[in-house]
């Protein structure tokens, strides 16, 4: 029998069998059978071996340097760790810009190396379409309420095609409005004289706005305060840390996670069903006033589409096909509504910091918004606002962890790299937008480098096809919030900068005890 078959008798082994195996009424016999006992024992442990140096090798043989790991386990508590995204710039000075590990027993390829990464995200999408699969979504094109952003193959399509209608100009005319009235609340209410803590403070303000533009509310504090503490615990190991390491036990590990948390409250469950109650009441037909009736209006029943398999995907080919079905819908509502107030408050409270910390910056900024009426053309004309926002999220890429794609066939690259289909890759955004060769004084706070048109790679938002679907929306919100709070505070930093970094449940990189004032200008 092979390795594999003789590995998998250990599970179903009885005890009764083993306590028989060792009756000591055969001095021959029972050695024959001690040797029996520790071939299963031994011969699992040796097969585990035998596997992890055969996918290192052939991760050599593809050409990439590879990071050692132990067996069975991989690097996955490395890559799990609340500080990997910095790790992986240390293990970059070993390994280079493009290097190889195992997550479990996943390959996996890290990269800051701008030429790879655009012959991946760009040049040959149509071999990395999809962005890495968590094994605990194995059943991806059965899912009737899987959303954009780890939808797949002609869904993805069809979803990224309705999804895209949403964020038209003609929408965002729309979105703006309601964009202006949750900002004027943000600067009525805005504490004066008094250290504030930011991030929770333009957390807030980001949902409301999300809630205003996605489905028309106020935004219920109760379902937003589930929202936040749900995404904002540390990563600790997950049930998908163990599916990595164990892939075979993947059926079972959601079983026992589901028996588990039955009769426990879900903050993220109990968000879902809240929009999936408004969208229930809503009709369609309607007028658009918010980025649910956009959906409600290209609902149609599960049967009347015909979304074709992964192996069949050619993104050069599919058909754009406008519809979404009833169970579709609230999981897009929920997943434009998180990302939505997760990276905008990000990176306004990453922004205040830096204009707090470099106030000739925040002086000139100030002078050249200070007269201006802001609308959404006006925000569009101002270059040296966007080079703030753009130099924060260099400096700041607290995305990153979610920058990933899945080799869906087999390709080799200019650079002579050799893919294998399942390869999991990982852009490694923060290396990138601190590498010296490509940008000087790197922790340098400096927007004016991006006056230039022929700026390094800077992929705050992702690159090609799957890059961030909202990111004018957020754009906009930002420069929206920092024109009005510039136009009416100065904002000056809190003793020393206490500004934490780690890795959050919602797979961003969160800022921890930034403290500013907001000072009345004169």
């Amino acid at each position: 029998p092979s390795l594999s078959s003789l590995s998998n008798l250990i599970s179903p082994l009885p005890l009764f069998s083993l306590y028989s195996l060792l009756s000591f009424s055969d001095e021959p016999r029972f050695c024959s059978q001690m040797i029996l006992l520790l071939c299963i024992a031994v011969l699992p442990i040796i097969f585990i071996i035998i596997r992890h140096r055969t996918l290192l090798h052939r991760l050599r043989s593809n050409g990439f340097s590879v990071v050692p790991s132990l067996p069975l386990i991989g690097n996955e508590f490395l890559l799990s760790s609340p500080h990997s995204f910095k790790l992986f710039g240390k293990l970059a000075e070993t390994y280079g810009k493009t290097y190889a590990l195992l997550r479990g027993s996943v390959p996996t390829v890290i990269t800051s190396d701008p030429t790879v990464i655009r012959e991946i995200c760009v040049d040959n999408y149509s071999s990395f379409h999809s962005h890495a699969l968590d094994p605990l979504d194995s059943d991806i094109f059965s899912r009737s309420n899987l959303h954009l952003f780890h939808s797949r193959g002609s869904k993805w399509k069809r979803l990224r095609t309705v999804m895209s209608s949403a964020f038209s100009l003609q929408a965002m005319r729309t979105w703006f409005v309601k964009m202006e009235s949750k900002t004027d609340d943000l600067i009525d209410f805005l504490p004066e004289e008094e250290a504030v803590p930011i991030h929770s403070l333009f957390q807030r303000h980001a949902s409301s706005v999300i809630s205003a533009c996605a489905f028309d509310s106020e935004g219920e504090e109760e379902e937003w305060e589930g929202v936040r503490t749900f995404f904002g615990r540390p990563p600790s190991l997950s049930i998908s840390t163990i599916a990595y390491i164990f892939p075979s036990l993947t059926h079972t590990i959601i079983t026992i996670d589901r028996w588990r948390s039955a009769g426990s409250v879900n903050p993220l469950a109990t968000f879902t069903k809240y929009i999936a109650k408004k969208a229930s009441l809503r009709d369609k037909d309607q007028s658009p006033s918010d980025f649910l009736q956009h959906l409600k209006n290209v609902e149609v029943d599960e049967e009347d589409l015909g979304d074709g398999s992964e192996d069949l995907f050619d993104p050069t080919k599919a058909r754009a096909v406008k519809a979404i079905t009833v169970d579709e819908l609230p999981s897009q509502l929920r997943f434009v509504s998180i990302a939505g107030f997760d990276t905008t408050a990000n990176t306004l409270t990453f922004l205040c910091l830096l204009l707090a910390e470099n106030e000739a910056i925040q002086d000139h900024l100030r002078s050249l918004i200070i007269d201006l009426t802001p609308d959404m053309w006006s925000l569009s004309s101002l270059p040296y606002l966007q080079w703030c926002i753009f130099e924060t999220l260099r400096l700041f890429p607290h995305a990153s962890p979610l920058s990933s794609r899945e080799c869906t066939s087999p390709i080799t690259l200019s650079s002579g790299l050799h893919f294998d289909k399942g390869t999991q890759v990982l852009i490694d955004t923060w290396s990138l937008h601190y590498d010296p060769s490509l940008w000087n004084e790197p922790d340098r706070f400096n927007p004016e480098r991006f006056s230039s048109s022929s700026s390094p790679l800077f992929i705050p938002f992702g690159l090609g096809p799957r890059q961030c679907i909202g990111m004018r929306f957020a754009l906009l919100e930002i420069k929206l919030a920092i024109v009005r709070i510039l136009q009416k505070y100065r904002i000056q930093q809190v003793g020393e900068s206490t500004n934490h970094l780690t890795v959050r449940d919602s797979n961003t990189i969160w800022p921890e005890g930034i403290l500013v004032h907001f000072h009345p200008l004169l």
